[in-house]
C-alpha cells in the first residue's frame, strides 16, 4: 500500500466514525423537537362550567391498556363509566404523549417528539386553557416532573398542588420496594380541572419490565392513588379520567410501535361519562373528550407537515451508498484487500449484534432502560467488540482492515444519512430515524478506533521511513 493510500484509509476511517456520532446523536436528535405547525383553535365560545363540578385527570406514566384491563381496580372503572384503548403517536415517549393528551394535537404537528427540554408546547392551544376560559380554576400536581405544566400547555395562572391521599384502607401509601411510592394530593373544592401525574410505573417499566413484580408492585400503589381521589369525589356531579400515555414491553422499554407499547388506557366516570368498554381510540382525541365531560366543546384544527419526498430522499441515499461502494471497488489497486481483512470487522459486527439482543434490543425505538441505558450498554458492547476483533487482528494488517470497517458500516450509515439529512421529518418512517441511531452508533466506535489505530501505524511507518533514509508503506512486512 502506498503512503497515500495509508493516509486516506485513515482519514476516511476517522471521518466515517466521527460523522456517525456527529450527525446522528448531535445533529439529527437534536433537531427532533420542532415548532409547531399551523394550528388553530376552532372551539367555539367557552361557556361558563358550573362552579360545583370538578374534573380531575390522572395521568400514569407507562400503564398500558391490556395491563390496566388485567387489573381489577381499573376494569371496574371501565365498567362503571367508560374506558377505551388510546393509541398512541410515533414515537411512543412521555413528552409527546402528555402534550398530544393536553393539546389534541399529533407529535408532528405540536412538534414535541422526544424527551428532550427543547419544546414549544406552551404556547399551543389546550383544553386547560379553554377550561380556565369558561371560569374554571386549573391545578395541577407534578410529583417532580417538572416540565408537566409546560408539556400540558396549562395556563399561566395554573396552580400547583401539594398533599396527602389515602389508600383503600384508610392508611397512607407506603412503598413495597426500592421504587418510591408516589405523594398523593387533596382534591380542591368547587369549580376546577385537576391534572395529577404519577411515574411510578413507569420508573419501574424501565428498570424491572412490565411481567416483573415490581412493576405490578407499582401498578399496586397508583391503584391506592386513583382510589383515595375516588374517595374524595361525587360522582353525581365530579369526574375522573385515569389515561396513560403508553404502555411497556414485558422486558421493559417504550418508544417503538409495538402493541403493548402503543396501546394507552383511558377510563373515565362521572355524569357525562359513556357506557362500557368503547374502540380504540386515537390520542388526539383525549383532550375533546376531556372537554366534553367538562361540558365544553374544545377542537382545533391544523396543517400537517409536508411529508418528505420518499423518491428524492431514496435517490440520495442510494447515491451515498454506491459513491461508496465504487471508491471501495477501484481502490482495490491501492489497498488490496483480502477476505481475512473484514474478519475483525465481522467479530466485532458478531459481538455487537449477540449482545444488542440479549440485553433486549431489537430493531424499534422501545429501548429497554432509557437513553441513558441505552447509551451506556452500546458502549460496553462496542468495547468488548473491539478487544475480541482486535485479538484476532493482524498485526500487520492494520491498515487494509480499517478501510474494510469503514466499508462495511460506512456504506448502510451513509445510505441513512443522505436518506434522513438533517429533516427529522423522516422520523415519520420509524425504521429509518432508528436505523440511523443504531448505524450512526455502531459506525461511531470502530470507525474512532481503527482510524486512531491506522493513524499510529502511519506516524510510525513515517519515522521508520525517515529514519532508513528511503520511504516504505505501512505493509512493508507483508511485501517481505
Amino acid at each position: 500500500m502506498t503512503r497515500r493510500a495509508a493516509w486516506a484509509v485513515t482519514l476516511a476511517c476517522l471521518s466515517v466514525g466521527l460523522a456517525g456520532h456527529f450527525h446522528g446523536h448531535m445533529m439529527y436528535l437534536g433537531r427532533m423537537n420542532l415548532p409547531p405547525a399551523g394550528v388553530q383553535e376552532v372551539s367555539p365560545a367557552s361557556p361558563k362550567v358550573s362552579a360545583s363540578g370538578r374534573t380531575v385527570v390522572v395521568v400514569l406514566d407507562g400503564l398500558g391498556w391490556d395491563y390496566a384491563m388485567a387489573r381489577p381496580a381499573f376494569a371496574q372503572l371501565a365498567e362503571r363509566g367508560e374506558g377505551r384503548p388510546m393509541l398512541t403517536g410515533f414515537p411512543s415517549f412521555t413528552w409527546p404523549g402528555i402534550t398530544t393528551i393536553g393539546t389534541g394535537l399529533p407529535p408532528e404537528v405540536h412538534g414535541v417528539r422526544i424527551n428532550s427540554d427543547d419544546f414549544t408546547a406552551p404556547q399551543l392551544p389546550s383544553v386547560s386553557k379553554q377550561a380556565r376560559r369558561a371560569g374554571l380554576g386549573v391545578y395541577y400536581q407534578d410529583r417532580g416532573f417538572r416540565p408537566f405544566r409546560e408539556l400540558l400547555a396549562l395556563p399561566r395562572d395554573a396552580v400547583p398542588l401539594t398533599g396527602n391521599v389515602v389508600s383503600h384502607t384508610g392508611a397512607g401509601v407506603a412503598p413495597t420496594d426500592d421504587v418510591a411510592a408516589p405523594a398523593g394530593v387533596l382534591v380542591p373544592d368547587g369549580g376546577a380541572l385537576v391534572w395529577i401525574y404519577l411515574e411510578d410505573v413507569d420508573a419501574a417499566g424501565h428498570r424491572y419490565g412490565a411481567a416483573s413484580a415490581e412493576y405490578a408492585a407499582a401498578v399496586d400503589r397508583a391503584e391506592a392513588v386513583v382510589a383515595g381521589v375516588v374517595r374524595q369525589l361525587d360522582f353525581g356531579r365530579d369526574t375522573l379520567v385515569v389515561l396513560s400515555d403508553h404502555g411497556h414491553l414485558d422486558r421493559g422499554g417504550h418508544g417503538g410501535t409495538e402493541p403493548e407499547v402503543v396501546r394507552a388506557a383511558f377510563l373515565a366516570v362521572g355524569p357525562r361519562a359513556s357506557a362500557g368498554v368503547g374502540a380504540p381510540m386515537p390520542m388526539t382525541a383525549a383532550a375533546p373528550r376531556i372537554g366534553a365531560l367538562m361540558g365544553l366543546a374544545y377542537s382545533i384544527s391544523w396543517q400537517a407537515p409536508e411529508a418528505p419526498d420518499p423518491l428524492t430522499r431514496a435517490a440520495w441515499g442510494i447515491g451515498a451508498a454506491l459513491l461508496l461502494l465504487l471508491g471501495a471497488i477501484f481502490s482495490r489497486r491501492w489497498i488490496a484487500l483480502q477476505w481475512r481483512d473484514f474478519v475483525p470487522t465481522a467479530v466485532y459486527g458478531l459481538v455487537f449484534a449477540t449482545g444488542y439482543v440479549v440485553l433486549g434490543y431489537r430493531w424499534s425505538w422501545s429501548i429497554p432502560r432509557g437513553e441513558i441505558g441505552f447509551t451506556a450498554e452500546t458502549a460496553v458492547l462496542a468495547l468488548v467488540g473491539l478487544g475480541i476483533a482486535a485479538v484476532v487482528a493482524r498485526r500487520d494488517r492494520r491498515i487494509p482492515e480499517a478501510w474494510a470497517q469503514t466499508v462495511v458500516w460506512g456504506i448502510p450509515y451513509l445510505a441513512l444519512a443522505a436518506y434522513c439529512g438533517l429533516d427529522t421529518r423522516a422520523l415519520t418512517a420509524p425504521w429509518s430515524s432508528w436505523g440511523l441511531i443504531v448505524f450512526a452508533t455502531v459506525v461511531f466506535y470502530p470507525g474512532l478506533a481503527c482510524g486512531m489505530r491506522a493513524l499510529w501505524t502511519v506516524f510510525t511507518m513515517e519515522r521508520a521511513a525517515r529514519a532508513s533514509g528511503r520511504a516504505r508503506g505501512p505493509d512493508h512486512a507483508d511485501r517481505q
